[in-house]
């Protein structure tokens, strides 16, 4: 008799001989997800970054290591050797067969949630190829099924032209695709063709990126560094600079801070030699990025101007204009040049939405422009809560900035308490420049039965509930500057 079940469909739940039973922390429960939905076992390394972001590969594996040995100890059929872990099926059983990916881990938000739900919309397309082809009515999860068919079809046929589709049309995938389908994607295009091109390094610098906005690390740095070595060999300078600045940011977002700096110095030498003006203007505001989080302001100030004189398009001017105004409205850092109104776009998509949105926030709170300042936030929330959650992190620190900046000091301190415990669920702890930003701004306690019933009113497990609540607040706060439009 199978004495374990685990149940993913709806809550996430486990039941021993037919009782609830409770595992000690939250990790353990996920970790046990994971193994029920990779029926031939996970990577040791992967899982561990994924349960412990920040806590470094070796400090990861130990607590990997731990939470291991407990669910052994309560009984559950793990199995492992030196490389991966698996469960003895025959012991445990669970729901994922049947499960409905509208349903599965409800109200996780979570990397690992996320690839589960990906793997049961895989499947669904399985089975959807199955059915009989005269039905007379296509619903949209068909539709995606045939999509995908053509997609699989298209990248064993004929590789080579699947990498130049992704490689040219990437950006528009991620801004309009669900990233856990897409990145198996890239990654089955990238298995069918080894033939090095720069299509190949392109799409594996976009796979690269998608896995790190999943908070997929280890991946990511598996398939930038591949990406990166191909540059070298291929001779593409500028690209390589470019994949330098993007494994800065990969550690910037793991909170490693000196390996961050590394490399994004190394970026700069690699983009300076190019002779890429986008290269050189890429790397110049990622290292920027980096340098403002370490309170090294005026380093940051120099390369944002490096940026913007280098950048060609308005795409790349728009970032260096966000992130420099941020900066100049929060801290006080002189500055190259900051947004005006009329550099403001409200048709921004995308990356360009959290570019502007952050633009409009530095340029409220410096100039002390309750309307701009509100309408960044609104747009930072609502973004962030579409399952970033660390940038969802980011537009709650904002919006508590703004609050307070314009005389709501609890709900300044209702966002800071709600943020900080976002940020340990997610692990991403606030950077020596933002603690600063916090302290500096929010001067409220924040505990006390104004913030405590604040908290009640807005909190959610689920970010886009929770953002949908904080821009509700924002509109009864602001109201009248949001409807002048001044």
């Amino acid at each position: 008799m199978v004495e374990w079940r685990l149940q993913l469909n709806g809550a996430l739940a486990l039941y021993k001989g037919g009782a609830p039973f409770r595992l000690r922390t939250h990790q353990q429960a996920l970790l046990l997800a994971r193994l029920a939905a990779h029926s031939h076992g996970i990577d040791r390394g992967e899982t561990a970054l994924l349960l412990w972001p920040e806590a470094g590969r070796a400090n990861a594996l130990a607590y990997l290591r731990r939470a291991t040995m407990e669910l052994r100890r309560v009984g559950l059929p793990v199995e492992a050797d030196r490389e991966r872990l698996w469960l003895d099926e025959t012991l445990i059983s669970t729901d994922l067969d049947v499960a409905d990916q509208a349903r599965v881990l409800k109200d996780i938000e979570h990397p690992i949630a996320h690839e589960i739900r990906g793997m049961v919309i895989r499947r669904s397309y399985g089975s959807q190829q199955a059915k009989p082809a005269d039905q007379s009515t296509i619903v949209r999860s068909q539709s995606e099924a045939i999509l995908a068919v053509i997609a699989e079809t298209l990248i064993r046929e004929h590789p080579e032209v699947a990498l130049d589709l992704l490689n040219r049309h990437g950006l528009d995938l991620v801004l309009t695709s669900s990233l856990e389908p897409l990145l198996d994607i890239l990654l089955r295009a990238l298995a069918a063709s080894d033939r090095l091109t720069v299509n190949r390094v392109g799409v594996t610098r976009l796979a690269g990126w998608v896995a790190i906005l999943l908070t997929r690390y280890s991946l990511a740095e598996r398939l930038l560094t591949q990406a990166e070595e191909g540059c070298r060999v291929l001779k593409e300078d500028g690209l390589r600079a470019r994949l330098l600045g993007m494994l800065a940011f990969l550690n910037m977002e793991r909170r490693d801070w000196p390996a961050a700096l590394r490399l994004a110095l190394r970026a700069i030498e690699a983009a300076d030699v190019s002779d890429d003006a986008d290269a050189i203007a890429a790397v110049h505001n990622n290292a920027a990025g980096i340098q403002w989080h370490l309170l090294q302001f005026d380093e940051a100030a120099k390369n944002y101007a490096i940026a913007y004189d280098a950048a060609t398009v308005w795409g790349q001017r728009h970032s260096v204009l966000g992130n420099a105004t941020l900066i100049w409205g929060l801290y006080g850092v002189p500055v190259h040049k900051t947004f005006e109104p009329t550099d403001f776009r409200d048709t921004a998509v995308g990356a360009a939405v959290g570019s502007e949105g952050i633009g409009q926030v530095g340029y409220g709170i410096g100039t002390g422009n309750a309307y701009y300042a509100a309408l960044g936030c609104r747009r930072l929330l609502k973004h962030g809560g579409q399952g970033l959650e660390r940038y969802f992190c980011v537009a709650l620190d904002l919006a508590a900035v703004t609050f307070a900046r314009f005389g709501h000091p609890y709900e300044a301190a209702a966002c800071v308490r709600i943020c900080s415990r976002y940020r340990y669920r997610v692990g991403h702890a606030r950077s020596p420049a933002e603690k600063l930003s916090i302290r500096r701004h929010v001067r409220t306690p924040l505990f006390g039965k104004e913030v405590a019933a604040i908290v009640e009113e807005i909190d959610s497990s689920d970010a886009a509930i929770c953002a949908a609540r904080v821009v509700r607040r924002i509109d009864a706060r602001f109201g009248p500057a949001l409807d002048s439009g001044t």
